[in-house]
């Protein structure tokens, strides 16, 4: 597939994107379950209860597993599903299946990496679908031109 042709469902390319997004998800959750202290927002770590993030990374890497298999299906090749397999299997290893939590010691400054994954998901929820059937300009491929640049501005915003 050329890179300037738009996406097409059904070829698995799609499915190999989520699978990866949704792995690389589980493994920003997973430092913020190693380092709370840190990474996660003061006032959202009251509100997290263990079994919501246990669905919630568990979830996560089984969808990026499933994703990753029906691209490898879809599309015939290990090009696109074998990344999200990849990096899912890597939160496994590093403990997406066995999130444990702990008393948090109060921290004088954290960067909040938790609500950038939840608000991360919950934008490309919302917008992806809405960019890819809606197109900014008809010619344009996956996204418009300037995602990139959207991308680091919301990580900096976040962080």
């Amino acid at each position: 597939m050329s890179p300037n042709k738009r996406l097409v469902v059904g070829q698995g390319q799609i499915s190999g994107y989520i699978s990866i997004f949704l792995a690389v998800l589980a493994l920003l959750g997973i430092l913020c379950f190693h380092y709370p202290e840190k990474l996660t927002t003061p006032e959202f770590r009251e509100i997290y209860t263990k079994d919501s993030m246990e669905v919630l990374m568990l979830g996560g890497v089984i969808a990026s597993f499933f994703f990753a298999a029906l691209s490898v299906v879809l599309s015939k090749k290990l090009k696109w599903g074998w990344p999200g397999f990849a990096l899912a299997a890597l939160a496994v290893i590093l403990g997406a299946l066995s999130v444990e939590g702990r008393d948090v010691a109060k921290s004088s400054w954290h960067f909040g990496l938790d609500w950038m994954i939840l608000d991360l998901l919950l934008m490309v929820a919302i917008f992806v679908p809405l960019e890819l059937f809606f197109p900014k300009n008809n010619e344009q491929t996956k996204f418009h031109e300037e995602w990139r640049t959207d991308l680091t501005y919301f990580v900096i915003s976040h962080l």
